[in-house]
Formats: structure tokens, C-alpha cells, sequence
């Protein structure tokens, strides 16, 4: 009965979301089941006391993504009939502290340039150079490259298009022509494995850590700064290179430089009359 529940739900996500966002909720809701076999059963204790449970062993993050999969799949079973309500249609929402991510350096990126291989090198700079997610670069074709134009299908199939920089068409160019003197050539720019048409994402986040010793998002942490301070300090604009529904989001991805503050700092000086205080 369960599977077949299951199946039904992974059916009518997959009309309207991602593969990527689909694989995450069935996964919630599977994990949701060892512990309460009989899903259907669920309330809203249970579902608070599972939350609950994790608060000291999970982060925040994954517990707000637990509450975002079971709010669907029980807003499912509700419409569908499955159960006559939703039980988690009251859960509290989660809320996830501000932490300031870590950035990539560029002096740290310049030296991994220097000993990458061709592949390495392509990912390194669709990171800093394009601000890819660690999906998009995984599954970027060869046939998304329109010249100085990168056509990205993001998160929640959301589509953009990306400049490409003189640096990254250099390298994107080098895995074109290697890719054409293969004996089987990939609609891929990084072919995967024993036959998978491109690279697993860990395998990328692997490769891009290795390479540089920061992961992917430290990358895109790093473009989105620096497409910002050289926009001017547009915020809609690289929202929009970054593939942001909001701007509220791209703030978290913007690291003000120190120098910035320092200048800040140095043209806070006190009045005069103020001085006699002192």
C-alpha cells in the first residue's frame, strides 16, 4: 500500500518539480517512514516530535527541509483523500541563523589554475567566473554554450543566461575540441563514468575541493561578491546572474570586504566639539 503511496506522490512531483527537488522529498519522507511505518497514520505530534529529536543532530537547514517535504506530501494526501487532513499543515516554521559562508580566495584559485587539469580548470572557473551551482555545472551540454552565452536551467527549472568570461570560454573551448577527438563524443562538457552521461555532483564537489580546498558554493559565494561590486552594487542584476527569485537570498551570498569596513570605519570620525570629550 505504502509503495504504491509512494510511487503515486514521486508521480505528481514530478509533474511540477525538479528531479533534483523530488529525490530530496521522497528521500525526507522515506526517512519519515522508518520511524512511523504507517505514514498515513502520522500527526502532528509525531511529526513535531521527530523534528524535535533532531534539533541537537541535525542543523537547522535540514530540519527546515524535512518540514518543507512532509508539508507537501501530507497538502498531497489531504487533496488526493489519502488522510483527512494535514498533519503538517501547523508545523512551526524553522528558523535558520545567518551564517556568513565561506568564500574562496582568489590567490588560493589562481595557484589551483596553474596545476589543474582541463577539466578542473573549466569547473574552477564556471564556479568563480560564472557562479554556477554545483548541479548546474554537472549537467551543463555542450549545446548550452550560445558563444559568449551560457543557457542554464537551474534550480526549480528555472532559466537563465550567463555571460561567459574570456577565461571560461578558453577553457570551455579546450573540453569542446578534447571532446571532439573522442571516439564517442559526450553532449556533455564532464562525461561520467562506466557509461553515466556526466559527472555525479559528488564527484565534482570531490574534484573542485581537491583542486582548490574549498567546495563549490565557496565558488559562487565568491562570484556573486564580485559580480556585485563590479555592477556597481546592483543587487537585482546579480540576483538575476545568480538565478535568485529574490534578493533577500542573494544577500546571504555577498561577503563585503574587510577593506570596506575599515574604509567605513575610517570616515567615522568624531566631530570636533565631540573631541573635547575625550
Amino acid at each position: 500500500m505504502h509503495e504504491e503511496v509512494m510511487a503515486a506522490f514521486a508521480t505528481h512531483l514530478g509533474a511540477t518539480r525538479s528531479p533534483t527537488t523530488t529525490h530530496a522529498y521522497l528521500g525526507q519522507i522515506t526517512r519519515l517512514r522508518r520511524r512511523h511505518p504507517d505514514l498515513l497514520a502520522v500527526t502532528l505530534t509525531d511529526l513535531e516530535r521527530h523534528l524535535a529529536d533532531r534539533r541537537t543532530t541535525h542543523a537547522p537547514e535540514s530540519r527546515k527541509a524535512f518540514r518543507t517535504a512532509v508539508r507537501a506530501f501530507y497538502r498531497w494526501t489531504e487533496k488526493t483523500g489519502l488522510t483527512p487532513d494535514n498533519p503538517a499543515a501547523e508545523l512551526e516554521p524553522i528558523p535558520v541563523p545567518f551564517r556568513l559562508a565561506r568564500i574562496a580566495n582568489d590567490d588560493a584559485l589562481e595557484s589551483a589554475l596553474i596545476r589543474a587539469s582541463a577539466r578542473d580548470k573549466a569547473l574552477i572557473l564556471l564556479g568563480r567566473l560564472a557562479g554556477l551551482r554545483l548541479t548546474e555545472m554537472t549537467t551543463l551540454r555542450l549545446d548550452h554554450r550560445h558563444g559568449r552565452r551560457l543557457h542554464i536551467r537551474g534550480k526549480g527549472e528555472k532559466e537563465r543566461m550567463v555571460p561567459v568570461h574570456d577565461e571560461l570560454g578558453w577553457a570551455l573551448s579546450n573540453l569542446e575540441r578534447a571532446n571532439l577527438e573522442r571516439e564517442a563524443p559526450s553532449a556533455y562538457y564532464f562525461p561520467g563514468a562506466h557509461g553515466a552521461p556526466h559527472m555525479h555532483p559528488q564527484s565534482v564537489n570531490k574534484a573542485i575541493t581537491r583542486a582548490t580546498g574549498c567546495n563549490p558554493h565557496a565558488l559562487r559565494h565568491a562570484a556573486a561578491t564580485a559580480f556585485f561590486e563590479s555592477v556597481g552594487r546592483d543587487i537585482e542584476a546579480t540576483a538575476r546572474y545568480l538565478g535568485h527569485s529574490s534578493v533577500e537570498t542573494t544577500r546571504r551570498y555577498l561577503h563585503l570586504g574587510f577593506d570596506r569596513l575599515e574604509e567605513g570605519v575610517g570616515g567615522m570620525g568624531l566631530r570636533p566639539s565631540l573631541r573635547a570629550l575625550r
